[in-house]
C-alpha cells in the first residue's frame, strides 16, 4: 500500500481542490438566501479558489513525477495519472465559475409578478432594483446571479441591468 501513498494523497488534493470549487458554487445557486455577508464571503472565497486549485495542481503533478522515478510498472503509471488528470480539471475550474463557465446568459424578456404575488421571496433576500420615469421594477439578485444582464424596458426606455 506504501506504494500507492502518492496516489491516494494526490486524489485527496484532487477531492478536495475540486470539493472547494464545488462548495464555493453552491453558495451562488438561486435556491439559498443571498444576503450582504453571503455574497461578500463568497466573492472573497472565489479570490482564493483559482490559485488554491492552480498550487494543488503543481504540488500533485509534482509529487506523481516524483513517484514516477522509484515506479515504472505500467499499472502505477496509469493509476496515478488519473488524480493528476483530476487536479488539471479542477485547476481549470477553479478559474470560474459554474455560471461563468456555463449558465451565463442575459435574460431579453423578463417576466415579473405583483409584490403580493413574490412569496418564493423572504424578506431577508436582495433585489436589485430599478425606477425610471415613476416606474419601478426588482430582480432577485438569486436569479442575477445566473444572468448578469436584464435587457428591459421601463417607462418606454430600454435599459440593461447588471449584477
Amino acid at each position: 500500500m506504501k506504494k500507492y501513498s502518492t496516489v491516494v494523497i494526490t486524489a485527496l488534493m484532487a477531492g478536495g481542490g475540486i470539493g472547494l470549487w464545488t462548495w464555493a458554487n453552491s453558495r451562488l445557486m438561486p435556491s439559498i438566501v443571498h444576503t450582504p455577508e453571503g455574497i461578500a464571503a463568497t466573492h472573497r472565497l472565489f479570490q482564493v479558489v483559482p490559485m488554491l486549485g492552480l498550487l494543488l495542481a503543481i504540488v500533485g503533478t509534482a509529487l506523481t513525477a516524483l513517484s514516477w522515478k522509484k515506479h515504472s510498472d505500467r499499472i502505477y503509471r496509469t493509476v496515478s495519472i488519473l488524480p493528476v488528470i483530476a487536479l488539471i480539471v479542477g485547476a481549470v475550474l477553479a478559474q470560474g465559475t459554474i455560471v461563468e463557465l456555463v449558465m451565463f446568459s442575459p435574460i431579453d424578456e423578463a417576466r415579473f409578478v405583483a409584490v403580493a404575488a413574490a412569496s418564493f421571496l423572504e424578506p431577508e433576500h436582495l433585489v436589485l432594483g430599478v425606477s425610471i420615469g415613476g416606474e419601478a421594477k426588482a430582480y432577485p439578485v438569486g436569479m442575477m446571479t445566473y444572468h448578469h444582464i436584464v435587457n428591459d424596458r421601463l417607462a418606454g426606455e430600454p435599459y440593461v441591468a447588471t449584477y
